[in-house]
C-alpha cells in the first residue's frame, strides 16, 4: 500500500513539473510572439502549479517591467524571493528589482536592492545585477560607478554583455554631450522632433546660419484645412513654427501636423542634417544614389540611405562593430546633441570660409 501511495505521488509530481514547463512554454512562445496578455495568463496558470519553483514569477516580473506596471512586478518579485532556494535563482530576481525600481525612478530602491544582492555568495559574477545597476547609477548620473558597474559585467563575459556594451558606448556619449551643451536632453534615452526643433533655434541658432524667408511670415502647412494643430499646445510652439519656416524637409508642419512628441529615429536624424546642409551649401541630396551601402541593415535603396552617407562621410553619425547602423532606432538625446553640434562646427567653418 505504502508502495502504490509513493508511486502515485511520483507520478502526479512528474505530471505537474510537466504541466509547469509547458506553461512556461507557452508563456515564452507568447512574448517572443508579442502577445502579453497570453503570456500572462500561462504565468498565472504555472504559478497556480507549482508557487515554489520561481520561474513564473521571474517571467511574470519581467513581462510586467516590460509594461512598465511596476507595482505587479513588484509583487511577482517578492512572491519569487519569497518562495526561492538556489542563490542563482535569487539573484535573477534581485536583477529584475533592480531594473524595476530604475524603471519607476526610485534609484535609491534599486541600490538598496543591489545591496542585498551583493550579500550572496556569487553576486560578483552576476553579470545581470552590474549591468542592471549601472542604469540605476546613469539615472543618478553617477557616472563614474556606473561606468565601473557596466566594465564588471563586461568582463564576465555573459549574454548581457551586448546590453553592457551598448549601455557603456551611451555612457560615453552622454559624458561627451554634457561637455559641450548644458541641456537636460544630454540625459534622455531618446529625444523628440518638439525636442529637436528646441535644440535647432536656441542651443544652435540655425536661423542665422542658413539662407531663409522672413520668419515672421506665416507658410504653407501651419494649419489644417480645418484651423486644427497638433502642436498648439507644446511648450515648444514657437520653436516648432520657425524650424517649419526654415523650409527643411524633415522639420515640416504638414497641414497642421508636426508630430512633436514622436521620438526622432536616426534615419530621421540623418535626413535633418542632410536637409540643413542642403540648404546651407546645396548639398546633393542624391550624390550617393546608386552606390553599394557599406552597411548590412541599410540598402542602397533604402529612403534616407543618402542621408545616413551625407551624415556618416562627415563625421556626424556611424555604424557599430558588427557593420550596422540600425536606421530605425531611436536615438537618444546625447547622439542627437553630438551630431548637430558637429553639424554646428560645419556650419560655422563654412560661414567663415564664405
Amino acid at each position: 500500500m505504502f508502495k502504490s501511495r509513493l508511486m502515485s505521488f511520483v507520478f502526479f509530481a512528474l505530471i505537474t513539473d510537466s504541466a509547469f514547463a509547458d506553461e512556461v512554454d507557452s508563456a515564452s512562445a507568447a512574448i517572443k510572439a508579442g502577445d502579453l496578455a497570453t503570456a500572462e495568463m500561462h504565468y498565472q496558470a504555472a504559478i497556480g502549479l507549482n508557487r515554489k519553483d520561481v520561474r513564473a514569477f521571474q517571467g511574470l516580473g519581467r513581462l510586467y517591467l516590460s509594461l512598465s506596471e511596476y507595482d505587479k512586478a513588484a509583487e511577482a518579485i517578492d512572491q519569487g524571493l519569497k518562495y526561492s532556494k538556489q542563490r542563482p535563482e535569487k539573484l535573477d530576481l534581485w536583477a529584475t528589482s533592480i531594473r524595476n525600481e530604475t524603471g519607476r525612478g526610485d534609484f535609491k530602491a534599486a541600490r538598496r536592492d543591489y545591496q542585498k544582492a551583493a550579500r550572496i555568495r556569487g553576486s560578483d559574477q552576476h553579470a545581470e545585477i552590474h549591468a542592471a545597476m549601472a542604469k540605476a547609477y546613469i539615472g543618478m548620473r553617477n557616472f563614474e560607478d556606473a561606468e565601473e558597474q557596466l566594465k564588471m559585467a563586461l568582463a564576465l563575459k555573459s549574454p548581457f554583455a551586448a546590453e553592457a556594451q551598448a549601455a557603456l558606448e551611451n555612457l560615453q556619449l552622454v559624458e561627451k554631450a554634457a561637455a559641450v551643451t548644458d541641456s537636460r536632453f544630454a540625459y534622455a534615452t531618446t529625444i523628440t522632433r518638439e525636442q529637436v526643433a528646441d535644440l535647432l533655434i536656441n542651443s544652435l541658432k540655425i536661423q542665422e546660419k542658413v539662407e531663409h524667408q522672413d520668419l515672421a511670415v506665416v507658410s504653407v502647412g501651419e494649419n489644417s484645412d480645418q484651423g486644427l494643430t497638433d502642436y498648439s499646445n507644446s511648450t515648444y510652439t514657437n520653436e516648432i513654427t520657425k524650424v517649419h519656416r526654415l523650409g527643411l524637409r524633415s522639420m515640416r508642419i504638414k497641414n497642421g501636423a508636426f508630430q512633436p512628441a514622436k521620438a526622432l529615429s536616426r534615419v530621421e536624424l540623418a535626413m535633418l542634417i542632410e536637409d540643413v546642409l542642403h540648404v546651407k551649401s546645396g548639398i546633393s541630396r542624391t550624390q550617393f544614389i546608386g552606390t553599394d551601402s557599406p552597411f548590412s541593415d541599410l540598402p542602397s535603396s533604402s529612403t534616407g540611405f543618402n542621408a545616413v552617407m551625407t551624415a556618416v562621410t562627415r563625421g556626424m553619425m556611424r555604424g557599430n562593430h558588427s557593420g550596422a547602423i540600425a536606421p530605425d532606432e531611436l536615438v537618444s538625446g546625447a547622439e542627437a546633441i553630438l551630431a548637430l553640434h558637429n553639424l554646428d562646427s560645419i556650419l560655422n567653418q563654412n560661414s567663415k570660409g564664405e
